[in-house]
This record gives structure tokens, C-alpha cells and sequence, in this order.
């Protein structure tokens, strides 16, 4: 690498300074530069010609040498750095020719210097790297002792990087070792690496080149698979419905990934195949391993669609599967105690005063606020009580952590993270959607009383509903109940009373009317 750094840097030098080439050739033998340099550089009117360049600079002296840290420190102008590149083995790359020659033009004395310097106390780079890959076992690497100066190689750095041209990051596994070998327990299964090894001085400063890169792919494990949910339910003759499982895989990059859904007839599984079934897969979380989700949509469900489901996947490492059971729905049963109000449950969930206009305030139409985009998430949990849209989101790719502002079943973040922010439109056309076949809100809600204890309350018919859930308690009492499919209902002793409308694909918005100084109040 001296060799190949001194013609290297006469080249520029001639580039700069233009004197007579019998000067020039005199100068150069003096100071005893190499003949090959000599007889190719030292003529600047008979510049040398492309294969006289190729030549000049083979790397067949090189013996990898990182001088950068003498470079930096003995430097005459470190400003100037546009040149130190050929510190590390490195040429002009992205450097501006402009300052390329004036790092030249101030450092190169001092640069040889480090380069002297260097033959004599830095290590050359490690030899031979190898890699065992087996089943199940962790990647081994060996390698040689450098050629040159291997007694001042005091220990040795391993660099693994994950070789995954589909992700902008690089992912690095650093190990030091004084060994000429190393196990690497922490690479991700089936995934692409190469690895070098460079060797340090004992001042940790001192260090060699990086050796010959080796390329590997771990081998891969099997993969694991579970239901979103093990038990769905879907009323009779509705539209569709869907089932969804979730997976992970090892690796990116699967040519023999297979996914299937099968249906249980008897005591065996039949692939499910025709126009009333379709499944998707996606990738729903990049971490490692990656996490992909499959959905099922059961389209026109009929007696025959109940039962047993299962989701299956096979690649290269193994196969895994898991089980969703298929029920048919019914009315939704009423709770020991009423659903919240959206109100209600965005003070529970803690949303900022300040944005709770959004909640819905005195039958006020909602709206939000100034920086009240961080509460969205809250708001959109507590829109809908006992509300499972989770089908639709996993079909339109919502992300996991997303997911519970599609399934009430889920505990809400206390901040959105931001990459639901991309998915809102999402979820609230699968809000929307499942709105429209839930029942709608009860409308003229009213409470007569026809005693000091007795009332009555009457509502006008809800869309879509079955039947209607009415509460009521005193006191703040424990909650009674009753389910009635007429729109009016007397109760006896309450000061609070709920009302929400039910069918088999859930619950309403609850109603709420509080007694406040002998009159009955909404909210």
C-alpha cells in the first residue's frame, strides 16, 4: 500500500506543479522513488496510459493498513481533510478536486510520515475468513493471523452486517475477541450477512484494514402462528365476515411461503377455494422477526359456514397453523352495568378538559380543538361502546398498534403513536361501516313520571335494532335492567337512567338522563 500511496500521491503532486521533466526524473530518483513510478510518473510530457495507470496502482503491495488516526492527529491543517481517504486505502470518492489537492498540497509530507509509521507498527488485515453455518447451531467464524506484523495484533474486531437491500437502516453486530474465533449467537435466523474482521494494536487505535468479506444466510426457524381471535361470531345471511390470523416468519426473502385456510368437514380440514372466499397477507410489523397477517372474508354466511376454521402457513423452515372457531351471532346481551357515553368514557380515559369538546357536550356537535390531535386516539376508543371492527382494520392493514381503535376488547394508548396517524381514514371507514349495521341511536328520548317513584320512559324506534337494554338505579346505587322490544318502559325509584339499542351486530350509543332538581337532564 506504500508503494501504491507514494505514486499515488506524485501523481498529484505533478498535477500541481509544473516544472522540466529531466528536473522532475532527477528529483524523483533522489529521493528514491520506486522505478515503476519512476519510469511512468516522473515525465509529465508522456503522461502514462491506462494500462500503465492499472498497473501503477494494483493493490497486489497492498497490505491493508488504516492510518487515519496518525493522519488526523499529526496533520498539519486537519481542516483539510478532503485527502485523508487514502489514510484508510480509500481514493478521491465524493472529495471536491479542489480541496483534494490542497489537502495534498498541505498534508502529504506529514501523510507519509503516518504511512512509514504505520508499515512498521500497524497489523495487516486478518486472512482466510471463513464461515460454518449448520442447522440450529450459531455461525462460527475463524481466520488467520495478518501476513505482516502479526505479533502486533493485540486483539480483533468482528463486524456482521445484515446484507438486506429492501430496508434503508443497516443493522450491525459488532464483537471484540483477542481469539482467532468467534461464535455469533445474536444474527437473526434466515437473514443474509457478510462479516470482516479488522485487527487493533493494544492501543485500540492502531488498526489494520477490513479483511475479505465473507457472505452467509443463517439457517431459519419455524414459524409461529395464532388466531387475532379464536372465537368470531357473524349473524346468519349477513354480508361477510372475516377471520384473521396472525404469524411470524424468520428472514425476508421466501420463495416457497404458503398460505392457506381450510374449513373442518367431519374430522378432516378442506382448503377453502371459490369466489365466496378470499385471503389476503401482509406484512404488519417489520420488527424481527416480521409479523404478518392473514385474513379470511367468509362472503353471503350461511348454516353451513359455522365451524371450525383453520389458517396455515409452510416455508423453507417448518410450518405452523392455529384454530378459529365460527359461531353464529346473537342480540347482544345487556351488561351488569350500562356502556359509558362517549362523555363519560373520555373522562375516564383522561382526555384534556380543553378536549373534550370533542367527546360530545351538552347534545353539542362535536369538533376538536387546537392541538388536541394527541387525544384522537382516546375519542376514537370511546366512540363506540363494545364495538369490534377489528375484522375490517386487519383487512385494510391497520397496524397492531393501531388496532385499538378498531376493537373495544383492547386498552387504549395514552398517546396515538404516530404511525396510526397514516391509518385513520381507515379506521374510521371501518368505524363507519360497522356503524351501519349496528343500530342507531335512540331519538326523543323522554321521561314522564306518573307517580312520586314511578316513571316512564318512551323513545322512538332505532334502526336496525332488536331490542332495546334500559337501566336505571338510585343513588348511585347497584344497576337494574331490562330488555324490551316496545319503546317505552316504566321503572320505579331511579335518579339516573340508560338507554341503548342492540341487534346481533352490537350495541348503540348509550343514552343517558340524570334527574337534577326534579327535571330530567340529558348527559
Amino acid at each position: 500500500m506504500f508503494l501504491y500511496l507514494i505514486c499515488k500521491g506524485l501523481l498529484l503532486l505533478l498535477l500541481i506543479v509544473n516544472v522540466q521533466s529531466a528536473a522532475i526524473e532527477q528529483c524523483c530518483r533522489k529521493h528514491k522513488i520506486p522505478d515503476i513510478c519512476v519510469k511512468t510518473l516522473c515525465n509529465p510530457s508522456s503522461p502514462p496510459g491506462d494500462f500503465d495507470v492499472y498497473d501503477i496502482f494494483e493493490r497486489r503491495h497492498n497490505y491493508g493498513r488504516n492510518h487515519s488516526h496518525c493522519c488526523v492527529t499529526e496533520a498539519k491543517d486537519r481542516e483539510e481533510n478532503a485527502c485523508f481517504g487514502l489514510c484508510e486505502g480509500e481514493g478521491l470518492d465524493d472529495a471536491p478536486w479542489t480541496g483534494y489537492q490542497t489537502c495534498i498540497a498541505i498534508n502529504l509530507p506529514s501523510m507519509f510520515n503516518c504511512f512509514q509509521k504505520g508499515y512498521e507498527n500497524i497489523p495487516s488485515p486478518p486472512q482466510l475468513l471463513t464461515a460454518i453455518t449448520e442447522n440450529n447451531k450459531p455461525v462460527q467464524l475463524s481466520w488467520s493471523a495478518p501476513l505482516v506484523n502479526p505479533d502486533l495484533a493485540h486483539y480483533y474486531q468482528v463486524v456482521c452486517v445484515e446484507n438486506d437491500s429492501s430496508t434503508l437502516s443497516v443493522s450491525e453486530v459488532v464483537k471484540d475477541t483477542r481469539n482467532m474465533y468467534v461464535t455469533l449467537e445474536d444474527l437473526q435466523p434466515a437473514t443474509k450477512y457478510y462479516c470482516y474482521v479488522i485487527a487493533y494494536a493494544r492501543d485500540g487505535k492502531r488498526r489494520s484494514l477490513a479483511s475479505d468479506k465473507v457472505h452467509f444466510q443463517t439457517t431459519g426457524i419455524a414459524p409461529h402462528m395464532y388466531a387475532y381471535k379464536d372465537l368470531v361470531s357473524a349473524p346468519k345471511h349477513g354480508p361477510s365476515t372475516i377471520l384473521a390470523c396472525r404469524f411470524q416468519i424468520s428472514g425476508i426473502f421466501h420463495s416457497k411461503l404458503r398460505l392457506e385456510w381450510l374449513r373442518k368437514h367431519g374430522k378432516s380440514y378442506h382448503i377453502l377455494e371459490g369466489p365466496r372466499y378470499n385471503l389476503t397477507y401482509y406484512v404488519s410489523s417489520f420488527g424481527k422477526p416480521r409479523e404478518y397477517v392473514t385474513t379470511l372474508e367468509v362472503k353471503n354466511v350461511k348454516d353451513e359456514d359455522y365451524g371450525s376454521y383453520r389458517c396455515r402457513v409452510t416455508y423453507e423452515f417448518g410450518s405452523a397453523h392455529a384454530e378459529v372457531q365460527l359461531i353464529q351471532s346473537e342480540t347482544s346481551k345487556p351488561d351488569t352495568r350500562p356502556p359509558d357515553t362517549p362523555y363519560a368514557c373520555c373522562q375516564y380515559q383522561g382526555v384534556n378538559n380543553r378536549c373534550l369538546t370533542m367527546c360530545g357536550v351538552e347534545q353539542k356537535t362535536p369538533y376538536m380543538n387546537i392541538n388536541c390531535s394527541s387525544e384522537i386516539g382516546k375519542v376514537l376508543s370511546c366512540a363506540m361502546p363494545g364495538v369490534d371492527d377489528s375484522g375490517c382494520c386487519l383487512r385494510s392493514r391497520v397496524p397492531k398498534v393501531c388496532m385499538y381503535l378498531c376493537d373495544s376488547d383492547l386498552a387504549p394508548t395514552n398517546l396515538m403513536p404516530a404511525v396510526c396517524q397514516n391509518h385513520l381514514n381507515d379506521v374510521v371507514q371501518c368505524r363507519y361501516d360497522g356503524a351501519l349495521k349496528r343500530p342507531s341511536i335512540p331519538k326523543d328520548v323522554k321521561i314522564t313520571s306518573t307517580s312520586d317513584s314511578s316513571v316512564v320512559v318512551t323513545w322512538k324506534e332505532s334502526e336496525r335494532a332488536d331490542i332495546y337494554h334500559v337501566y336505571w338505579r338510585r343513588h348511585h346505587s347497584f344497576w337494574d335492567k331490562k330488555s324490551v322490544t316496545s319503546t317505552s318502559k316504566s321503572i320505579n325509584g331511579a335518579d339516573e337512567v340508560v338507554l341503548v339499542a342492540a341487534n346481533s351486530f352490537g350495541l348503540s350509543q348509550p343514552i343517558k338522563l340524570t334527574l337534577v332538581n326534579n327535571k330530567w337532564m340529558r348527559g
